[in-house]
């Protein structure tokens, strides 16, 4: 966690500023050029210059505190195991712990066993190999596909932007690279946290663990909203797209990628007994009896991929391979959509919309775009780009 981050994050129960103890930092070189990009986000160098590693963040207003472990603060409204095991560890170096409480909430509709399997699942990878087949180059790629409309979006400065469903940190590392921007990943999955170091050396990333419906985040503040494969895996992909929609700035962006009813077309018995019978009785199985036919299914799909795989087939291992394989069998929730379902939700807040191109993805990334990768904008954003037009036409006139 960067200090700056301070400015932005908030306390999840009632909307209001963080206070911070430090009790460890690693200091970070900036280079010349991160010193001009500070400048450019609107972040003071200095409160970029140092990561939080451990420490305590607390609200005065709502008399609660929250860990900050491995420089990722972990802002659930319900409490962990990291909780208590934090308080343990810290409870003689400050009197935080006797003055506020630990967060008391209560988790969504199958938030537990959601963070629980995409722990396990996330784990298994770093955010500087492979993800899913893709390299960080291609991950760029397509990166750069999914936020290519409205016209001069990432020419903003400053670009702030949310990053809903984090993962291992590879797509947030992607999504820093693309944009220049600064990112306030998210995401349930408690891996995050004990993969915080990797990215604490960036002064452009702040990730944290919270739920996606009780974000520590002030509405209608972040000019882009970005989530790819996330929504689908709550209790309720619309539910949860309005959760994270309310952050968007009146005039910013929002993607997202889901996935699409209209991929299972043509694939008939064999997909719906994946998706709809098989999945939900391997998400439900017992640990020992889960793991065991996970294992068994990583090493098929392993031998399958190393032969025939489409992306990242060189830098594939069985990490990988069970990586897939759980994101594939040990979801509770795994919902597809219709593209017209998802367009109305964007229509029903206003937005304009623009699906991604398709044969652009095929011919840069290699493969057939599934899903739905859908940016919406409203009608304020085109009037902003159309004013900093006519300024810049009149500047050049003079």
């Amino acid at each position: 966690m960067k200090r700056y981050a301070l400015q932005t994050l908030v306390c999840p129960f009632s909307q209001s500023e963080l206070s911070l103890v430090s009790f460890e930092e690693t200091p970070t070189e900036l280079t010349d050029q991160a010193i001009e990009r500070c400048h450019l986000l609107g972040i003071d160098p200095e409160l970029a210059s140092s990561a939080v590693k451990e420490g305590v963040l607390y609200s005065e207003q709502s008399g609660r505190w929250f860990p900050v472990v491995n420089y990722t603060p972990i802002l659930l409204d319900f409490p962990t195991d990291m909780h208590r095991e934090f308080k343990e560890r810290h409870g003689s170096t400050t009197d935080i712990f006797e003055r506020y409480q630990m967060a008391d909430g209560m988790p969504r509709e199958g938030e537990l066993f959601v963070q629980k399997t995409f722990t396990r699942q996330w784990d298994l990878l770093n955010y500087d190999n492979i993800s899913f087949g893709f390299t960080p180059e291609l991950r760029d790629e397509f990166v750069k596909l999914e936020l290519d409309w409205p016209p001069a979006l990432l020419e903003q400065s400053p670009l702030k932007v949310l990053e809903v469903g984090a993962g291992s940190g590879f797509e947030t590392a992607s999504l820093e690279r693309v944009t220049k921007g600064a990112i306030f990943g998210f995401d349930l999955n408690l891996a995050l946290v004990r993969k915080g170091h990797l990215l604490a050396s960036n002064p452009f990333i702040n990730n944290s663990i919270s739920s996606l419906f009780r974000l520590p985040l002030r509405p209608r503040t972040f000019p882009l909203v970005y989530s790819s494969g996330v929504l689908h895996h709550t209790y309720s992909t619309k539910d949860a797209f309005d959760a994270i929609e309310k952050f968007r700035a009146e005039d910013g962006v929002i993607y997202i990628w889901v996935y699409a009813h209209e991929d299972e077309i043509g694939k008939g018995l064999k997909l719906y007994l994946v998706e709809d019978v098989f999945r939900p009785r391997v998400a439900r199985l017992p640990d020992f009896w889960q793991n065991l036919v996970v294992k068994g299914l990583s090493r098929y799909w392993h031998r399958k991929y190393t032969k025939y795989g489409a992306l990242g087939r060189e830098k594939w291992t069985l990490k990988d391979s069970e990586h897939t394989v759980r994101d594939r069998f040990t979801p509770l929730y795994a919902y597809r959509h219709s593209f017209k379902e998802v367009i109305m939700w964007f229509q029903d807040k206003g937005l304009d919309y623009s699906l991604i191109d398709a044969k652009a993805y095929r011919e840069r990334i290699g493969i057939q775009l599934t899903g739905i990768g859908l940016r919406g904008a409203p009608q304020a954003y085109f009037d902003k780009l159309a004013q900093r037009s006519n300024a810049h036409a009149a500047g050049r006139a003079a």
